[in-house]
Order: structure tokens, then sequence, then C-alpha cells
């Protein structure tokens, strides 16, 4: 497990362009960590990344948008518990942890 990560708010010159440019209803503030730029709420998001208990089994499903994102994990799912049906009964978020 690793420390807490260390973020910062950009300098006021460099928020106003992000807000201009990269608006949303979504985001209203930016941070930095080690001269990357994030939206503000990955700074909570990456904190409990950092707190994840990874077992040596474990399955990571990491795409695109408008991919097959679900079709693939209820594939996964259902070849990681020997093709049971019944199990994939219960919605998604219960099996896959986003």
């Amino acid at each position: 497990m690793f420390g807490i990560l260390k973020f910062s708010k950009l300098d006021d010159k460099y928020e106003q362009y992000y807000k201009k440019h990269f608006f949303d209803e979504y985001c209203y503030n930016y941070v930095k960590f080690e001269g990357i730029v994030f939206r503000e709420y990955f700074e909570i998001i990456a904190n409990q990344i950092q707190k994840i208990d990874i077992k040596e089994d474990g399955v990571f499903v990491c795409s695109f948008l408008k991919s097959g994102t679900t079709w693939t994990q209820e594939m996964i799912w259902c070849i990681a518990n020997d093709l049971n049906l019944t199990t994939t009964q219960q919605p998604l978020p219960k099996d896959f942890h986003f």
C-alpha cells in the first residue's frame, strides 16, 4: 500500500484555460499531480485506488466508452465462475467494482 497522493491546485492562468476549453457540467475544477492535470474528482478516486486490496487472481477490465465493456465483464464473470449463469443475475456493480 502506498501513501496518500499529494495533488495541487492549478495556477489561475491554467485553471482559466482548462475551464474555458474543457468545461462540462461534471467538472468545475482541475488539480495537478507530478505535472499532469486531472479533473478534481480524480483526487478522491486516486486515493481510493491506493487502498484496493488486489488479489492474485484478480482481473482488470480497462476499456474506452462504448467499446463492449459490459459484454466483456459479463464474459469474464461467466468464465471465472465456470459458466454458472445463475450467478450472473445480480447487477454488474456487485461483480465488478468501478
